[in-house]
């Protein structure tokens, strides 16, 4: 895949991410079976097969899950980013990450009965550990 380069937008780093239509399954129901199942709450008495040939159109009873129209049945989606965006979303994942990462140590020494003195002492020396790095 070929992408103009802008000015100013020498490095891109290609970015992949899950799909958020398909959850990275790279399958959706087939939305005909979304409209057959409300049908079927409102009429429970309700025959699949002329559902699909007559009031959907249908030649067939088609699949329940189909590829993802947005991934195309990968799971994920790829663009081309620059950079310095790609890696300012890296330090911002890298800085809930840890956050939740440091409330999860505190949580584990306030139950081991830690003084909340000697918490922050630990979570200080954490925290400048990790600017360190």
């Amino acid at each position: 895949m070929t992408q103009a380069i802008k000015p100013g937008m020498l490095y891109q780093v290609r970015s992949v991410c899950e799909c958020p239509k398909c959850g990275g399954a790279g399958m959706v129901r087939h939305p005909g079976w979304e409209r057959y199942r409300m049908e079927k709450e409102i009429r429970s008495q309700i025959d699949d097969e002329y559902f699909f040939r007559e009031e959907m159109g249908y030649d067939r009873i088609p699949p329940e899950e189909v590829n993802c129209d947005r991934c195309l049945g990968s799971g994920q989606l790829e663009e081309f980013v620059p950079f310095d965006d790609a890696m300012t979303a890296w330090r911002q994942q890298r800085r809930i990450r840890l956050r939740n990462l440091l409330n999860g140590i505190a949580t584990v020494l306030a139950e081991m009965e830690f003084s909340d003195q000697e918490i922050g002492c630990l979570l200080s020396a954490l925290q400048a550990i990790s600017r360190n790095d």
